[in-house]
């Protein structure tokens, strides 16, 4: 017996790859998605409940992929319309692709104040969430972990001069990222949550064109080293790099564009809840953001 499923929609940078590979391979089943390479490109089938990615091909209904004939190894060939083995059938013949990335700011409707009304809200969220001392999340902002390991320690390390001056330091944090990249352990390594924060920040301000100066040459140098990380955390770096991130990132920054401190909270909450710890690595990633984009003004006005 076959079981088929429909894809009802894929991510644009996906649907795009999609037609030029033959296989898929399986690499991990969750309850509620499944993960697959195809070359090093990572693919995510998941159900309509899941937050949207730039993996992400999404059924029209819910069902618990470990239920499924389907174990990590498997393969399944890409046959016209169809994701498939013996077992399942996954048709994309009617997925409509989608796009997961948000409008630029304009920087004349910011000062010192709002920013640091931006920076309150997302370093409260991250004490809130940071129960479990695990990840990088609040190393800088909370003391909590006693005493520190050795990824929390590096990361410390690596950042903390940062932190500690209002200067931005752009050669020595292109540097950095070699180190930061691929720092720690799980399936998106917290160094690599750290810095898709950090990325969604500069691009959303990135109309100033000193600002997109940096973001150009950090991105340059994310993307040389994607190959010091998992395959998971290789395909939203990529994302990131050509601005497409989570949905829960893109309904913040949509809510932080508008002023919209309830939905501000909401989509901070929702970035969070992510994985044990991705999500509040990636909110410590926002607020070193917008921190530097504080000094970066400071500079500019000065």
């Amino acid at each position: 017996m076959v079981i088929l499923f429909y894809v009802t929609a894929i991510h644009q940078t996906k649907m795009n790859k999609i037609k030029r590979i033959s296989e898929f391979i399986c690499v991990q089943v969750f309850d509620k998605m499944a993960n697959f390479v195809a070359g090093d490109e990572m693919f995510t089938i998941q159900n309509p409940d899941v937050e949207r990615s730039v993996a992400a091909l999404i059924l029209t209904r819910k069902i618990n992929f470990k239920k499924l004939p389907l174990k990590p190894g498997d393969r399944l060939e890409i046959v016209g319309d169809c994701i498939c083995n013996d077992n399942i059938i996954f048709n994309i013949a009617k997925a409509v692709p989608f796009e997961t990335n948000f409008k630029l700011a304009d920087m004349n409707n910011w000062d010192e104040e709002r920013l640091m009304n931006a920076a309150f809200m997302v370093k409260s969220q991250i004490v809130t969430s940071s129960h479990n001392g695990v990840g990088i999340g609040n190393c800088l902002i909370y003391e909590q972990f006693k005493p520190l390991d050795l990824v929390q320690q590096k990361f410390v390390r690596l950042i903390t001069p940062f932190e500690c001056t209002n200067q931005w330091q752009i050669d020595q944090f292109t540097r950095t990222i070699d180190q930061i990249i691929g720092l720690g352990p799980g399936l998106t390594p917290s160094g690599d949550d750290f810095l898709i924060g950090f990325l969604s920040v500069i691009r959303f301000f990135s109309e100033n064109s000193q600002i997109n100066h940096h973001l150009n040459r950090i991105e340059e140098r994310v993307e040389s080293l994607l190959f010091k990380t998992t395959v998971v955390s290789k395909a939203f770096l990529s994302g990131a790099i050509d601005g497409q991130f989570a949905q829960s990132i893109c309904l913040y920054f949509e809510a932080l564009d508008n002023e919209d401190k309830t939905l501000q909270h909401r989509s901070l909450e929702k970035i969070a809840q992510h994985g044990s710890s991705s999500g509040v690595d990636t909110l410590n990633g926002i607020l070193f953001g917008i921190k530097w984009i504080m000094g970066n003004l400071k500079q500019a006005n000065h």
